[in-house]
């Protein structure tokens, strides 16, 4: 079977610095222009795209005591999971513009 192929370009539009050390996984929020970052710096960081670009919006620190490693979004983009080595997976929720 010929499997059709097709060309991308693909170009890098933004650079998102602000953790510290190694990171270690993206996730899209499936709702919102937000972007969720975990690393071995044991935060979560929530970055969101507005007309003027990419911004770092939280840093949730306070849940992980070791390198966090994973995160998922809830389908609804109102719940956020982090996952550590710390042996604990935290879960988020938006309440307006906070996250608890």
């Amino acid at each position: 079977v010929d499997t059709p192929r097709f060309h991308m370009a693909l170009a890098e539009v933004a650079t998102l610095e602000g953790h510290t050390d190694s990171v270690w996984q993206i996730a899209w929020c499936p709702t919102a222009p937000m972007l969720a970052s975990v690393g071995a710096d044991r935060t979560l960081r929530l970055w969101s795209r507005n007309a003027a670009g990419w911004k770092l919006s939280h840093t949730l620190d306070e849940a992980h005591s070791r390198s966090v490693r994973a995160c998922a979004w809830a389908p609804g983009g109102r719940r956020l999971a982090s996952a550590s080595f710390d042996a604990t997976v935290a879960v988020w929720t938006r309440e307006g513009d906070n996250w608890e």
